[in-house]
């Protein structure tokens, strides 16, 4: 359970970020934004899912906590 959780978030963390970032392209189409704002606006959001992935991986219990496992 814990290698899926951690395997998400960074699955995650890759499609927000650039170079490779297809979420943030998808995003850009969509709005009309230009890429680098929507990728500049995404660092706060990809900090916190870094922080949240290095925790699950070094604290087992907050990934099945809400499993009741």
């Amino acid at each position: 359970l814990q290698y899926g959780v951690v395997m998400t978030m960074a699955l995650i963390i890759g499609l927000t970020t650039p170079p490779v970032g297809s979420s943030l392209y998808v995003m850009a189409s969509m709005t009309g934004l230009p890429f680098l704002n929507i990728a500049k606006k995404m660092l706060p959001f990809t900090f916190c899912y870094v922080v949240a992935m290095v925790l699950c991986i070094f604290f087992e219990p907050l990934c099945t906590i809400l499993v009741g496992g």
